[in-house]
This record gives structure tokens, C-alpha cells and sequence, in this order.
């Protein structure tokens, strides 16, 4: 009878064995791709979203959402851009008070950007369609998203254990 030769397994290194670049490299590459993520799934899921958004909009007889309510449409575009990232933040099973957190941003500067563009300071000239709109909205929520992001970097980081429960 022959025996199996043992098996090695790996020997991995904790946090305190590793070297400091390592330590610094690997936390800051989790970020990146995290955030690369993010603004994929915002950018082009919020573009189909949108898309579909103003194309049942025209189905059901407002064909010109953006010129018949702006305000609306304004609105709607961060919706839009919110509902993809909410979705990929709970399948990556991040806590509910970051998705809160994104979502509520991205919805917050719809909200001022439909303000911005009631008061004036925003001229409507350049706003045709849902892709202007989707430019306006997109322009700012995206900054906005990395320095949430970098708010919680120890979590996009994987530095601190996602949180799958209810917000904290």
C-alpha cells in the first residue's frame, strides 16, 4: 500500500509579518479595484438606467421628460445612478449604513443640482436630454463617491470586515 505524500498548505503571513510596503500596497489595490467598482457600476449601470428610465418615460407620452420637468428628470438621473450601486453595494454584502451612505449622496446631489438649476445659479440652456442631465448629475456625484470612499477606507480597503447587517 502507498501513502500520499503530505500536503503543504501555504503558511500565510499575518499583518504583522508582512512588510510595510505590503501592508500599504495590498489595502490601497483593494481600494482601487473597489472603486473602480463603484464607478463602473454607477457610471454605466446609471447610463442603462437611465436610458430605460427616459425611454418608458417617452412609452408612456412624456417623449420630452427633460423639457416637460426638468426638476424631475434631475431627480430621476440620480435615482438612476443610485439604484445600479445600491444593488452592487448589497450583492458585495457592504454594511447598510455605507449603502445608505453612497446612495444617499448620489440622491442628495440630485437634489442640489435640481436646487442649483431652480435659483438660476445652473443655466438650463445646455440641458436637452437625459444625457445632459445625466452629465450634470454624474459630474459631481462621482467626486462626491470617492471622498465617501475615502471616508471609509479601512472598509473599501479591506482593512475592516464588511458588515452584512442593518445599519449601525
Amino acid at each position: 500500500m502507498q501513502t500520499q505524500p503530505a500536503q503543504r498548505t501555504p503558511n500565510l503571513a499575518t499583518a504583522a509579518e508582512k512588510s510595510p510596503i505590503s501592508r500599504t500596497v495590498t489595502p490601497v489595490g483593494r481600494f482601487l479595484a473597489e472603486l473602480g467598482g463603484m464607478c463602473a457600476v454607477m457610471c454605466v449601470g446609471g447610463s442603462i438606467v437611465s436610458f430605460v428610465a427616459f425611454q418608458t418615460a417617452t412609452w408612456l407620452g412624456y417623449p420630452d421628460l427633460v423639457q416637460q420637468s426638468l426638476y424631475l428628470s434631475i431627480v430621476l438621473v440620480a435615482v438612476c445612478l443610485s439604484l445600479p450601486m445600491a444593488i452592487y453595494m448589497a450583492v458585495r454584502r457592504h454594511g447598510g449604513r455605507h449603502n445608505l451612505e453612497m446612495t444617499g449622496t448620489t440622491i442628495g446631489v440630485g437634489i442640489a443640482m435640481a436646487s442649483l438649476v431652480w435659483s438660476g445659479v445652473i443655466s438650463t440652456t445646455g440641458l436637452q436630454t437625459w444625457r445632459d442631465v445625466f452629465g450634470l448629475v454624474c459630474g459631481p456625484a462621482c467626486p462626491l463617491m470617492i471622498v465617501e470612499m475615502l471616508i471609509s477606507f479601512n472598509m473599501y480597503s479591506g482593512r475592516a470586515q464588511h458588515r452584512s447587517a442593518t445599519p449601525h
